[in-house]
């Protein structure tokens, strides 16, 4: 009887063990709200332009983004910018959204090789020789009305 009682434990106590493992890299949380220790955010940028430093911000913490290369898709539509640089540290951006802001020069854009799809449109005073450029530079889809290919 006791030599059951042993092998029951242990058996509860591997299997206990097994499935605490099998749950390694899964966050605990309540009403969305993490619990327990949360990861490091990715700080190491710096970006001039407060607008687009707040909307790479909140995307960095929304999706617990660590290193620049996590982030491929970033929508800052609408949100007064008029100023890109320092984005280029984000190596794996492959599309953008930027429609409604005030961006007149998207020169930055070009330092980022996986960008596939730019969003430009309603920028009012947008340079359309440098949209151009980049489009025959880097082979991009830029999406820009008032710049048409």
């Amino acid at each position: 009887m006791a030599l059951k009682a042993t092998f029951l434990r242990t058996s509860f106590i591997l299997g206990l063990c097994a499935g605490l493992a099998a749950c390694d890299g899964y966050r605990l949380s309540i009403n969305e709200q993490a619990i327990g220790p949360q990861p490091d955010i990715f700080k190491a940028y710096d970006i001039p332009d407060k607008n687009l430093r707040q909307c790479v911000s909140r995307k960095l913490q929304d999706e617990s983004v660590q290193h620049a290369g996590q982030l491929d898709y970033l929508n800052c539509s609408h949100e007064k910018i008029s100023d890109l640089t320092g984005l280029a540290v984000f190596v794996s951006l492959a599309q953008i959204d930027l429609s409604a802001n005030s961006i007149k020069d998207p020169s930055e854009l070009g330092q980022i090789s996986q960008l596939k799809l730019v969003k430009l449109s309603d920028n009012p005073g947008l340079d359309c020789s440098r949209v151009n450029a980049l489009r025959l530079q880097k082979g991009m889809k830029i999406e820009a009305k008032q710049c048409p290919e």
